[in-house]
């Protein structure tokens, strides 16, 4: 679970994230197997899709790898590494999470759900670069029940697999996420930059994981951004704009520091 996490966060120190997500990974993995570990859970990103060729069509595990960050490109050397480990005694697992959102106790405001629902409920004005582009979601307590559900599961139908972790009804346009918010804050402007576009763009099947261990998300994007309007508004310090809250942020006052 340990790592660097986002792409801006990844680029403020690209060699410091090398070593954390790519080289700390690989060595763990290392000892683990050395130590007769026979479960190993990795816990990769669906970034790692990248540009998809053809957004109409689902990516599935095995469909063509296309990172277009540092950070996607960290997680996917790191799962080459760990699944070159695999042998009669190490089975690794890896999952590709979706999107996370919702409220935690470490709370972010740098996950795009989280972000865009901050900035309706304070500034009233949201910006949606391109808005076009897809996104598979998934709830930041439910991403935590998969990784309960492969401790539960047997090796046998984990082992040396790799799972999208999400759902398929939480795949959404970016200008869909928008209009969600919208409804929960009806006097939000949302303004759409047409000519700044994310690379990023992958819609995502999450069959594998539902059909082997049952997982299936049930919470909505809906109901947890009334969930985060409710924490700010029951927050004192509502700015949420700083790297408490934000990643790259943190790591960019680290390294100034």
């Amino acid at each position: 679970m340990a790592a660097i996490v986002g792409d801006p966060a990844s680029q403020v120190d690209p060699t410091r994230t090398l070593e954390v997500n790519y080289l700390s990974t690989k060595i763990i993995a290392e000892i683990c197997k050395f130590n007769q570990m026979n479960k190993f859970l990795f816990a990769s990103t669906c970034s790692i899709y990248g540009t998809g060729k053809n957004s109409s069509k689902r990516l599935r595990e095995d469909s063509y790898l296309n990172p277009v960050s540092l950070y996607a490109e960290t997680k996917l050397k790191s799962e080459e590494a760990i699944l070159s480990l695999a042998d009669d005694n190490f089975a690794p697992t890896i999952f590709r999470f979706a999107t996370l959102y919702g409220v935690s106790p470490r709370m972010r405001f740098d996950l795009v759900i989280n972000l865009l629902t901050a900035k309706a409920i304070q500034e009233k004005k949201i910006e949606i670069f391109g808005g076009e582009q897809w996104r598979p979601n998934v709830e930041v307590g439910e991403a935590a029940e998969a990784c309960v559900k492969w401790l539960e599961s047997p090796i046998s139908k984990t082992g040396n697999e790799i799972f999208n972790i999400g759902s398929n009804r939480q795949n959404y346009k970016i200008i869909q996420i928008g209009k969600i918010i919208k409804k929960a804050v009806p006097d939000l402007t949302i303004e759409i930059k047409k000519d700044a576009k994310d690379p990023r763009n992958y819609n995502v099947c999450f069959d594998k994981i539902q059909k082997i261990m049952g997982f299936s998300p049930q919470k909505t994007v809906e109901s947890s951004v009334l969930e985060i309007i409710d924490f700010i508004e029951g927050t004192k310090n509502k700015n949420f704009i700083t790297s408490k809250y934000d990643n790259y942020k943190f790591w960019l006052e680290h390294k100034l520091s």
